[in-house]
């Protein structure tokens, strides 16, 4: 008897694979066969629980949904947990995508959703871990709770124009996220709007925002700056915590209220305000320890304010406007094989003039603190100034190239100088040249490695050369002259 159930139950099973299932809920009709589920009809699909759907009980033999055209609307829950879903087909007719219509349907990779969508359920697309590619409708105007919460196959999202509000939780550990373009007509960025994005690294708010809700960029690991636009009126609680790579941040006097928590553990050097008189903040806005060694830069006059300030007076220094905007570097040819370079930093007017200098390959050429360059080796190399607050930074490439002269006898030499027109001595590294017209007066060791290099006017004119031994050089003028000289 049992061996006869157990057959009945295989043929029955092969007629369900073979010839499908099919049904009508109201005005939509259903089939599913091969793998495929169609819906059909005219109107809205009803709302439903996960249990009620009639189709449950085969949802991970779904491989691919197609809606035709007619169907209005997709209902809730309606495809959430079909496991193997990898296709869907949505036609212009549908209207909106119910809540949790699509979640947790883990091998769902991409999926179309036409402009004709202008509403998209809470957590429609939850958990969907492979889903890496969705175009947002131009359609939508709000971007609902958890829409794409757990998407974490998503590593970029555009955010179309005429979306005003980001809800909370709708991008929640995304956490392979890395871009987002977010339009400029947004006003709101609800809680947790980007929680736990911990790859999250390009992101501009637009200046059209107003309000910044609770941890919506909390736990964002590799956020590296916050700037917050100027019509921001208030930053909720804890929505910028633990975002440690954080180093500079922004805020408008625009700026009415900033939440407890809102900066803890981020990793900030540089935190950049614009109150004439500081905003009225709680202790815990930012850790105490953590601000100790940053900056706060303030408007000019305020600084003595900020220094009393509950809050901001724990800042570790505390600097006014104007403060570097940017550097350039230009370069003045100095004695010998030297380069002095020179940083330029605007505002002009700023008195934080301070820069610091590095060499890309010390091995090739080395730069002190004033910016003077000395070559070592030919090659190339990049000097870097860095402005220290501000943090603004230029570069020059410096290439180091080994020149060589000719060298001569003493005799040669010597038949190449008219002393009427040339007289040239070396006496304990002081180099003495008495010509007529401006030249390039150039020194040489006798292998042709250049030492010395200097800018002479017309006449008489001495010169030191460092770091000279007791020993014979080849001094070059650039008007055709050598002279073989011994530092005495």
């Amino acid at each position: 008897m049992k061996e006869k159930l157990l057959l009945l139950c295989i043929v029955f099973m092969c007629s369900l694979s073979s010839y499908g299932q099919s049904g009508q809920i109201g005005n939509i009709h259903w089939s599913f066969l091969d793998s495929v589920l169609t819906i059909s009809g005219t109107g809205d699909m009803p709302d439903l629980y996960t249990n009620e759907w009639p189709w449950n009980s085969y949802r991970d033999d779904i491989v691919k949904v197609e809606i035709e055209d007619g169907v209005t609307s997709i209902g809730r829950s309606s495809f959430e947990l079909c496991s193997n879903l990898s296709s869907v087909k949505i036609p212009n007719s549908v209207a909106s995508i119910g809540m949790v219509a699509f979640a947790r349907c883990s091998s769902l990779t991409n999926i179309e959703i036409p402009n004709t969508i202008t509403n998209i359920g809470n957590s429609a697309f939850y958990y969907c871990i492979n889903l890496s590619n969705v175009k947002i409708p131009d359609s939508l105007t709000i971007i609902n709770y958890g829409v794409f919460a757990g998407c974490n196959g998503l590593t970029s999202v555009v955010i179309p124009d005429n979306v005003k509000s980001i809800g909370e939780s709708a991008f929640d550990l995304c956490e392979y996220l890395t871009s987002i373009t977010i339009p400029s007509g947004v006003t709101n960025i609800g809680r947790y709007a980007f929680y736990r994005c911990h790859n999250l690294t390009d992101i501009v708010l637009p200046d059209s925002l107003i309000s910044i809700g609770e941890w919506a960029f909390a736990n964002c690991l590799s956020l590296p700056y916050i700037e917050i636009p100027d019509k921001v009126t208030s930053i909720g609680i804890a929505s910028f915590t633990a975002c440690p790579s954080v180093k500079h941040i922004t805020i408008p006097n625009s700026v009415t209220s900033i939440g407890v928590d809102a900066f803890v553990s981020c990793g900030m050097e540089y935190v950049d305000v614009y109150w004439d008189e500081p905003l009225s903040i709680v202790n815990n806005v930012f850790v105490r320890y953590q601000i100790q060694n940053a900056i706060l830069i303030v408007p000019e006059g305020t600084k003595a304010l900020y220094e009393i300030a509950n809050g901001w007076k724990d800042f570790g220094t505390i600097i006014e406007r104007p403060i570097p905007e940017s550097i350039s570097i230009y370069a003045t040819l100095v004695v010998g094989s030297s380069i002095k370079l020179n940083a330029a930093i605007t505002p002009s007017n700023t008195i934080h003039q301070n820069v610091t200098w590095s060499s890309s390959d010390t091995n090739i050429a080395s730069v002190d603190a004033t910016g003077r360059v000395t070559a070592i080796t030919p090659g190339r190399t990049t000097i870097t100034a860095t402005t220290v607050i501000g943090g603004k930074s230029s570069s020059f490439d410096i290439e180091v190239e080994e020149e060589t002269v000719t060298t001569y006898s003493g005799e040669t030499a010597n038949s190449l100088i008219d002393e009427n027109i040339v007289n040239a001595s070396l006496i304990d590294g002081t180099l003495t040249v008495n010509t007529p017209g401006k030249e390039t007066i150039k020194v040489y060791s006798m292998i042709g490695t250049l030492i010395y290099s200097a800018e002479k006017q017309g006449g008489k004119q001495t010169y030191f050369v460092p770091n000279l031994s007791k020993e014979i050089y080849i001094v070059t003028g650039s008007s055709g002259w050598n002279a073989k000289l011994i530092n005495k």
